[in-house]
C-alpha cells in the first residue's frame, strides 16, 4: 500500500499529520515553508511519539511546474532555475523535492524540454546524487536518527565513536570530516574495534567523507589523524 501522501495544494495542519500517521502513512510531501533546512524532519504535530514511529516530513524544496506557470517563466528560465537548484543540492549535500503535475510534462508541454535537460544533468552527476523513493528516504532518515556518532579530540587526533542500535544494521553510513587546513591529508584506523570496510572520499579541499560499507549492531571506535599534504 501507499506509504506517502501529498495534501492537495499542500494544505494541511497538525491534525492532518496526526491522522496520516494513525492511518499508516510514513511520510508526506510538505510545502517549502515547512522547514528552514533542505532536509527531511520529524513531525512535531504529536508529542511523545518516538522517531521510529513519527511521521516524516519531506519538504518541497523548489518551484514546481505550477509555480513556473504562475510566474510566466520561459522555457529557458525554467531550465536555468532547475539547473541552479540541482547544483545547490549537490554542493550543499541537501535534499531536493519538487512536485510534478503530469499534464505539463506531455509532448508540447512547457516542462517537457526542461525536464529532459534536468534528467540529463542528474544522470551526469552519477554517484554524487542519491535518487530514491519517498519510503526509502524515510527509512534512511529513521536509521540516521537512531545511529549515534560522537567525536572526542585527543592529542594525536580525533576519536570517532559510532553506536548502531538497529537490528538490521546500517549500510553506507557517511561521516563528513572538516579538515583543519586546506588539502590536509586524513588517515583513519580502527581503535579497539573489529575491522570494518570503509573508504575515504575527498569532497573538496576542506572536507573528506568517511564511508562505511556496512555496520552491524554494536559499538565502533576509530582514530582519525590529519597531516599536512606532502
Amino acid at each position: 500500500g501507499a506509504t506517502g501522501f501529498r495534501a492537495p495544494t499542500e494544505s494541511y495542519d497538525d491534525t492532518t499529520e496526526t491522522l496520516l500517521r494513525k492511518h499508516g502513512i510514513l511520510h508526506h510531501a510538505a510545502d517549502p515553508n515547512s522547514l528552514e533546512d533542505r532536509l527531511p524532519s520529524f513531525s512535531k504535530s504529536e508529542r511523545n511519539v518516538a522517531s521510529d514511529k513519527a511521521l516524516i516530513i519531506l519538504p518541497r524544496t523548489q518551484f514546481d511546474d505550477l509555480n513556473f506557470q504562475t510566474q510566466l517563466y520561459s522555457t529557458e528560465r525554467i531550465d536555468e532555475e532547475m539547473a541552479f537548484d540541482l547544483d545547490l543540492t549537490i554542493k550543499g549535500g541537501a535534499f531536493s523535492l519538487f512536485s510534478v503535475h503530469s499534464q505539463n510534462y506531455v509532448d508540447g508541454g512547457y516542462m517537457r524540454k526542461p525536464m529532459s535537460n534536468y534528467l540529463g544533468r542528474v544522470a551526469a552527476a552519477k554517484d554524487r546524487l542519491w535518487v530514491a523513493r519517498g519510503d526509502q528516504i524515510a527509512a534512511w532518515w529513521r536509521k540516521r536518527e537512531s545511529t549515534k556518532v560522537k567525536v572526542t579530540p585527543q592529542d594525536n587526533g580525533l576519536v570517532l565513536q559510532i553506536s548502531v542500535p538497529q537490528t538490521d544494521g546500517i549500510e553506507g553510513l557517511t561521516v563528513i570530516a572538516a579538515l583543519p587546513e586546506k588539502d590536509a591529508a586524513i588517515s583513519v584506523s580502527e581503535h579497539g574495534t573489529a575491522p570494518t570496510k570503509f573508504s575515504i572520499k575527498l569532497l573538496d579541499q576542506f572536507r573528506s567523507a568517511l564511508i562505511f560499507n556496512r555496520l552491524d549492531v554494536g559499538e565502533y571506535e576509530y582514530l582519525i589523524k590529519f597531516s599536512k599534504k606532502q
